[in-house]
Order: C-alpha cells, then sequence, then structure tokens
C-alpha cells in the first residue's frame, strides 16, 4: 500500500473510531436518565431571523447521576429551564446558587451556562431564538435570569401541551409551540410582579425596623428569593444594596428626629437602636456629611 493510500485509510480509520464512540457516550449518557429532544440530540444552536422559532425542547427525568453541564461561551439562542423536582447547583458570575423544584432559569444568548443537575432530578428545558424575543422578554419585564415558579402545575401543563403538538405531527406544530412558550413566559412574568411585591414589602419592613434589623438572609426569605437573587433584584429596584438602602433610610430617620425634637444624640441613638452614641455620630456623618449635633 503506497503512503498516501495508507494516510486516507487512517484517516477514514480515524472518523469511523469517532463515530462509534460519540454513539457509545451517547448511549451511555442516555442510560443515565429518561430524556426527551424533540429534533434529537444533534446541536440546534442558532440564531432564526423569524419572530420567534424553538429551536429544540426536551426533558430529563429520573437522573441517576449528576450531570454536568458547562457552556463557558453560552449559546447563540435563549434556554429556558425549569426544574419539577429534585434540585441542581447553578453558577452565575462565579457565585454558586441551589436552585430547587419550581424555579426556572433563563439564560440569554452568550451567557454563560454552569450548572450540576443532582440525581433524582427532573427537569425540561427549551431552547428558542427570534428577532421579536428580546422585545417580547422586555414587554413582559423579564428581567432576571431566575425566577420562582407560582403555580408549577400550570407550567408543566403548558409543556405537556407542546409535547402533545409535536406528537399529533401536523402542519402548524411550530405556530402552536411559540403560542404555548409565550404563554408560559407570561406565567414567568406574573411571578415577576409578584418578586417586585416581594421587594416592596421588605422595603416597607426596612422602614419599620431600628438599627439592628433583619439579616440579608431573613430579608431574602420575606421575599421569597434566594440571597443572591434577592440582592441583584433588590439593586435594579432601588439602585442600592440592602445594606446601602437601610443605612440611608436609618439617616433619614435620625434627621427628622434631631429635626423636630430636642432629644440629645445619645437619646436619638438609643432610639434607633444604636447601643453606642459614638459609632451613631460616626455614622450619621458617614451617610450624610455632617455631625449630628450641627442638625
Amino acid at each position: 500500500m503506497r503512503k498516501d493510500e495508507s494516510c486516507c485509510f487512517m484517516d477514514k480509520i480515524a472518523v469511523l473510531i469517532d463515530f462509534f464512540e460519540k454513539i457509545w457516550y451517547d448511549s451511555v449518557e442516555v442510560s443515565r436518565m429518561n430524556c426527551y429532544f424533540w429534533k434529537g440530540t444533534q446541536s440546534t444552536d442558532r440564531e432564526s431571523d423569524r419572530y420567534m422559532q424553538i429551536n429544540n425542547f426536551g426533558f430529563y427525568e429520573d437522573i441517576r447521576q449528576a450531570v454536568d453541564v458547562e457552556r463557558l461561551q453560552g449559546r447563540a439562542d435563549y434556554q429556558l429551564l425549569c426544574i419539577t423536582k429534585g434540585e441542581g447547583v447553578f453558577t452565575f458570575d462565579g457565585k454558586e446558587t441551589v436552585l430547587k423544584e419550581a424555579q426556572a432559569v433563563l439564560y440569554r444568548p452568550g451567557e454563560v451556562q454552569c450548572y450540576r443537575l443532582a440525581p433524582k432530578t427532573d427537569n425540561f428545558w427549551i431552547h428558542f431564538s427570534g428577532t421579536e424575543i428580546g422585545e417580547l422578554l422586555k414587554r413582559f419585564k423579564l428581567t432576571d435570569t431566575v425566577y420562582r415558579i407560582e403555580n408549577m402545575a400550570t407550567v408543566q401543563g403548558i409543556f405537556d401541551k407542546m409535547l402533545d403538538c409535536v406528537a399529533e405531527e401536523n402542519g402548524t406544530a411550530e405556530d402552536v409551540l411559540c403560542g404555548l412558550l409565550i404563554s408560559m413566559l407570561s406565567k414567568l412574568c406574573a411571578r415577576q410582579n409578584a418578586t417586585d411585591a416581594g421587594i416592596l414589602r421588605v422595603i416597607r419592613e426596612m422602614k419599620s425596623e431600628n438599627f439592628k434589623g433583619k439579616t440579608c438572609k431573613e430579608y431574602a426569605l420575606l421575599a421569597g428569593l434566594s440571597e443572591y437573587h434577592f440582592i441583584r433584584k433588590f439593586k435594579q429596584v432601588t439602585h442600592f444594596t440592602p445594606h446601602q438602602y437601610k443605612a440611608k433610610l436609618l439617616a433619614e430617620k435620625a434627621t427628622d428626629i434631631l429635626r423636630d425634637t430636642h432629644m440629645r444624640v445619645a437619646d436619638v441613638a438609643e432610639v434607633l437602636g444604636f447601643e453606642d452614641s459614638l459609632y451613631f455620630s460616626r455614622f450619621y456623618k458617614k451617610q450624610t456629611g455632617k455631625a449630628p449635633k450641627k442638625i
């Protein structure tokens, strides 16, 4: 056999090895869980020039081993992932957050996707794209990455309709799927309004408290969010971190008391929950630029 024929033969062997390795790997992955892919396991990661298009969707059920996903460059399309049972550890901006049943993640194009789904976790996912997606999310005020789903049964029902739709194999499946996705996103929108209400509930609580108040974790629980997403959402709404906003409220309270009463600085400090009047004076000057005695 000539040298060039030998190289060509070896190239073909290498291609066959890669092919069978992929089949073996896919079979191992599938054996670790029950799963469904509408358009198969080939890559459907692309932008669409239609107003909206479902690139792929599916589910993972009865995961028997942890499943790790790492897309450091993200995807070209959007991904909505909903956890219906169990939990996963998701990394956002270098910080790990545990998401559980009835929580969803909405990844934008190009966003890093790193997460680990724990054994016995069920979830479904939808990859979608289109020229109007950005405007649709803006109209629904879906600006966050993580959402808590108020009525998981309703959202699961919408996904089940998507499965029924493609099972019927009629020519209108694509349009029906898009309509169902819009309906699902509207459920996240309803939760978004509830999230805003949760932040307002925290602000009302802060206004009624003194210096000690609650911890950030307790505020997050009051808002119905994880601590990480509470801080992020709080800053979106108020333009301050919870700590900065609480300090601002206390300084405003102190100013009102000092201006409208003849109380001593030490008494004002005590009313606001400061154990040390000197610490209160330093705090007040840092917030307002003035010493409390000069108000």
